[in-house]
């Protein structure tokens, strides 16, 4: 790889990480404007952002992968064990993103977060054996 191939991909890589904190603000920004009665915030990152609903702990995540063909990126919800290390456990739910804002190729950063939240509880709820909550 070339060095100027390799300052291109590192600036298309930085143009999507900024998009993702965006998209991350925008989640965060909702749960705090239509949530904040139920999901408490355990620590916020660019990147990252760890809620608890009660007692139950939920960690939403930009994630990135790189291929020598393109760049994919994805905000994922995990949930997260009471062990003493925690596990972080995929709960299926990841929306794609664009350097450009597109959430799902259907919303903006901010019209998307109250569809992601519900397929997180829709996901939670469905699975058949319920969900642990420790208030």
């Amino acid at each position: 790889m070339r060095i100027d191939e390799l300052k291109r991909e590192s600036a298309d890589i930085k143009k999507i990480a900024d998009k993702g904190a965006e998209i991350i603000l925008a989640l965060i920004n909702y749960i705090s404007r239509e949530h904040s009665q139920h999901l408490e915030y355990v620590k916020n990152s660019k990147y990252k952002s760890h809620v608890t609903y009660f007692g139950l702990h939920l960690v939403f995540r930009i994630e990135m992968a790189v291929t020598p063909v393109q760049i994919t990126s994805q905000l994922k919800a995990y949930l997260l064990s009471y062990d003493y290390e925690p596990k972080e456990t995929f709960l299926g739910v990841a929306y794609e993103f664009d350097s450009l804002g597109s959430v799902n190729r259907r919303w903006t950063p901010d019209e998307f977060p109250q569809f992601f939240i519900a397929d997180v509880f829709t996901k939670l709820l469905d699975e058949g054996e319920g969900i642990l909550l420790r208030p």
